[in-house]
């Protein structure tokens, strides 16, 4: 109920906001209203245990840096970049997800695709997605050099 009200009631609140100043103040909205809600959450919320395991800022840097690769490299399809770059960000989104996998099953990479593609090893749901989109990453950016250009 809160999420379809919520969802229903914010577009026309940012546009009564923008009708009468400029887009900045959807920030400066924004700010109070999570804070208030940080407030609330911490009073209403109940305290959960810590998990055991220690942050992994290697994993998160690697994870940061493929979807970044990855947005970056489909995004330049629709804004008319250069092949080459399109190339160099999908292929680095493929080789940054092919070492964050290997990483998380604690192989190499050439024996992680090899464990994951003859099921030697349980497939996890972010392992899984790591290779569906390396796959299609590769893909997209093999059909691309071979698209002829387009005039706009």
């Amino acid at each position: 109920m809160i999420g379809g009200t919520t969802s229903a009631l914010g577009p026309s609140i940012a546009s009564a906001i923008l009708a009468v100043a400029d887009w900045h103040m959807l920030f400066a909205v924004n700010l109070p209203l999570g804070v208030l809600a940080l407030w609330i959450g911490r009073r209403a919320l109940p305290d959960s245990p810590l998990g055991g395991e220690k942050f992994d800022a290697a994993s998160a840097a690697l994870n940061a840096a493929f979807f970044g690769l990855l947005i970056l490299g489909i995004d330049g399809f629709g804004h008319g970049q250069d092949r080459n770059s399109i190339a160099l960000e999908l292929g680095g989104a493929v080789a940054i997800g092919m070492q964050a996998t290997s990483r998380r099953l604690g192989q190499t990479i050439g024996s992680a695709l090899v464990a994951m593609l003859f099921n030697l090893v349980p497939i996890g749901g972010t392992q899984l997605v790591l290779l569906v989109a390396a796959g299609f990453s590769v893909a997209a950016g093999v059909l691309s050099l071979f698209r002829p250009p387009t005039k706009l």
